[in-house]
């Protein structure tokens, strides 16, 4: 797979399959999503959408996040770091190895909740939906036609315009993972499920 392009397969609203590949954005439609986003996060802290700090200070007046919780989420970070650098050391007898790997799969799960928690809080932020619309119009340039190289979407109003297409999902979570540098599957990945 190039860095530059990722390949799928994906269902049309006529439910007839198509490949598509989500392309390196370029320069220009960097440049495009970057005023996307501005405009998109004038929108809405004139609308009166608070910002990331601003909605986390409100959720620690509530109760509902803390430092501590911010502090659980490093240490947990810490945590599978260290017992991933232990899994490294092949010197270790296998069952030792399969238990730092299970505790590094229970680490994670914790952490994925607390993660999880907090991006449920924030993910109503001016930063936030600013992101979703500049993402969305980067799935509108990126995505093109795997054989032709055409694009999928004409243009962003296009991409607006087609809500029940189940392209238009797909594609977003690809383009997600593809900023991201990520693969589909990256979980399937870990360091611990090798043990």
């Amino acid at each position: 797979m190039e860095a530059s392009r990722r390949v799928f397969e994906a269902k049309n609203v006529n439910g007839e399959s198509v490949k598509l590949a989500i392309v390196q954005p370029t320069q220009e439609d960097m440049d495009d999503a970057d005023l996307v986003y501005t405009s998109a996060f004038s929108k809405a802290i004139k609308l009166g959408t608070m910002t990331n700090s601003q909605l986390i200070d409100e959720i620690k007046k509530l109760g509902s996040w803390s430092e501590e919780e911010e502090k659980e989420i490093e240490s947990l970070r810490s945590s599978i770091s260290i017992k991933l650098n232990l899994l490294e050391d092949k010197a270790l007898p296998k069952e030792k190895q399969r238990k730092f790997a299970r505790e590094v799969q229970e680490l994670r799960g914790k952490l994925f909740e607390k993660i999880t928690k907090f991006h449920q809080f924030i993910s109503n932020s001016a930063e936030s939906y600013a992101n979703k619309i500049k993402n969305n119009y980067l799935t509108s340039v990126c995505v093109v036609y795997d054989e032709t190289n055409e694009k999928y979407f004409k243009d962003y109003n296009d991409f607006k315009t087609r809500r029940n297409d189940p392209v238009l999902i797909e594609a977003r979570v690809k383009m997600e993972y593809f900023l991201l540098n990520a693969e589909d599957n990256f979980m399937n990945n870990f360091e611990e499920l090798k043990y």
